[in-house]
């Protein structure tokens, strides 16, 4: 009976050390840093208009909630920010948000999140020969494609000042987040257990030869 009861007791703790170490590993599947990709940094006026989007480095699942800022450099050292960018709803990966600066000229923009943790940056054009900076897009899921209307033809719009936006930084590695803390956590307990379970037989087996 006391082997049986033993046998229970490393049975079931085992059960809950490959619960334990599963939830963990899902729990931290996709990492802390992200890859964020420029869509849109265009000026209209002073007003420019910012949007991201962002997946995870690692298997690149698009990231929602997470807190996007911008912040812009400009002549003279002139900053305007920062500011946050929002989703659209809950569930979206393409965060958007705009920022008036206070003088004409070239301003730099720096966006950057914290959890998971990811940046770029872009150059755009306010004011006089103003252009559109565009960044490379993010996987189809990350943003959500428009309809388009119907042609019509328009004056071709002045070209603007060549601009230029550096690549992203490169995935994470996915496996640089595997710790190995829960399999010490569950070689612990496993211990534990059979360290008390042969203690609860020993106290038996004298109770019985003292009977």
């Amino acid at each position: 009976m006391i082997d049986r009861f033993v046998r229970a007791v490393l049975l079931l703790v085992g059960v809950t050390g490959l619960c334990l170490t599963a939830g963990v590993r899902t729990a931290g599947a996709h990492g802390t840093k992200a890859d964020m990709k420029i869509t849109k940094a265009e000026a209209n006026g002073r007003t420019v208009t910012i949007e991201v989007g962002l997946t995870f480095a690692n298997d690149s699942d698009l990231v929602t909630g997470a807190t996007v800022t911008a912040t812009l450099t400009g002549p003279a050292g002139a900053t305007a920010g920062p500011v946050t960018l929002t989703a659209a709803n809950a569930e979206s990966a393409r965060y958007t948000g705009t920022v008036t600066v206070p003088a004409d000229g070239a301003w730099k923009i720096a966006i950057v999140s914290k959890d998971p943790a990811a940046s770029a940056e872009a150059t755009v054009a306010v004011g006089a020969g103003a252009g559109t900076t565009t960044g490379s897009a993010p996987p189809s899921s990350a943003v959500a494609p428009t309809t388009a209307g119907p042609a019509t033809s328009a004056p071709a719009p002045t070209a603007g000042p060549t601009t230029t936006v550096p690549s992203p930084p490169p995935p994470a590695d996915p496996a640089s987040g595997t710790s190995l803390l829960p399999l010490l956590i569950v070689g612990a307990v496993i211990a534990l257990a059979v360290v008390a379970g042969l203690a609860w037989r020993a106290r038996h087996e004298v109770h019985g030869s003292d009977g």
